[in-house]
């Protein structure tokens, strides 16, 4: 289902699941502090990316989910590494 939610919603929808896991990392529990914390890491990945894009890659043209996908595809990989252990 999560696949399918990517694909139709695009970017947003992995930049929500990529900031949720990360934030697991940096904000002890409590939904009080993760939910905002969450939010503001999301902000701030794809103003990342699109600052990446923007600055590297001056007069071409290429899409945020790109810097998207190769910011979150290391990390998830790393998740499901640790879950094996």
């Amino acid at each position: 289902m999560v696949s399918l939610t990517v694909i139709i919603a695009g970017n947003i929808v992995f930049i929500g699941l990529l900031a949720g896991h990360m934030s697991q990392l940096f904000v002890p529990a409590g939904h009080r502090v993760r939910i905002p914390a969450t939010m503001l890491l999301g902000a701030l990945i794809l103003l990342v990316a699109d600052t990446l894009t923007r600055t590297f890659l001056i007069g071409n043209t290429l899409p945020t989910g790109i810097v998207v996908s190769v910011i979150g595809a290391p990390y998830f990989l790393f998740l499901m590494k640790k879950a094996q252990r």
